[in-house]
């Protein structure tokens, strides 16, 4: 007989009889990264327990959000160069992940720059 012993009950659950485990809800890395469970097995005299590590990898889920979506600004003809026109931020709710790059942010000119005056 197959039986969690400890663990996160509400995520994971296992058949008694054949071992399987199963994922019985979702799972969010941004909350937590791993999962551990005691899976305990008799044979009704004996028992032996063994640990399990769930680790959670994560997906990019969000897109990158400006605050928003139109910029007008003005400036004089005579400005300096070069000069810092103005500095703009995007957010990503991703968890910033250095393997999979999620929640970092990068930023291009796509339009507009044909002739190469912004960088």
């Amino acid at each position: 007989v197959y039986s969690i012993d400890s663990g996160n009950l509400t995520l994971f659950e296992i058949n008694s009889t054949s071992g399987s485990l199963f994922l019985i809800n979702i799972l969010d890395y941004e909350s937590r990264t791993n999962h551990s469970l005691s899976i305990m097995v008799s044979d009704g005299v004996l028992s032996i327990y063994v640990a399990f590590q769930i680790l959670v990898s994560p997906v990019n889920e969000f897109p990158p959000l400006f605050p928003s979506t139109v910029y007008s600004f003005s400036f004089s003809e005579d400005m300096a160069i070069p000069s810092i026109l103005t500095t703009l931020l995007a957010l990503d709710s991703d968890r910033d992940n250095l393997i999979t790059k999620h929640g970092q942010v990068e930023y291009m000119i796509e339009s507009g720059n044909e002739k190469e005056l912004f960088t």
